[in-house]
């Protein structure tokens, strides 16, 4: 059987590429260098794994491209050819984002208003701040109005409540 193991196809390299597709995020990712391509592979398959940044939540593509060797069939000539191949596949990163760092809240005795700051969150694809509030009671956390752009909010309140 070792003659049908010669005339196997064999991938011989690959290429790894990997595109953002997310809404135009501009959140460029690159696969690491060291991690980019395989070359001598000379095996039937190839099994790989990558460690990419994802920066954005959203749809990603990895575009694989590379050469096989495949032996000549029937007539005169024996032997090998090369022969490239492409292939690409996409899949969704879905990453919660880290909890905000540096809240600051201050309470007016008068106006009732509680004033909250943060800083801001170092993920690109963070647009928008929920803020919610967890009144006394069995009712739990509730979302405050529409979220938020900025890094500051402001509410009137109830001594009691308390923020995140």
């Amino acid at each position: 059987m070792k003659g049908d193991e010669e005339r196997q196809e064999k991938v011989t390299s690959a290429t790894f590429s990997l595109s953002e597709t997310p809404d135009g995020q501009g959140c460029a990712t690159e696969i690491p260098e060291d991690q980019r391509s395989l070359s001598g592979i000379n095996a039937p398959s190839v099994d790989f794994s990558l460690d990419p940044p994802f920066p954005c939540n959203g749809e990603y593509e990895l575009s694989i491209t590379g050469t096989y060797e495949a032996p000549l069939v029937g007539g005169l000539l024996s032997g090998l050819t090369s022969e490239e191949f492409e292939a690409a596949a996409t899949f969704d990163v879905a990453i919660p984002p880290v909890p905000v760092k540096g809240l600051k809240a201050t309470y007016d005795v008068e106006s009732k208003k509680v004033s909250l700051s943060w800083s801001q969150n170092p993920e690109p694809d963070t647009r928008k701040y929920r803020i919610e509030r967890n009144p006394p009671g069995p009712d739990g956390w509730t979302q405050i109005g529409s979220p938020v752009t900025g890094t500051q909010f402001v509410d009137t309140l109830d001594v009691d409540d308390e923020h995140r």
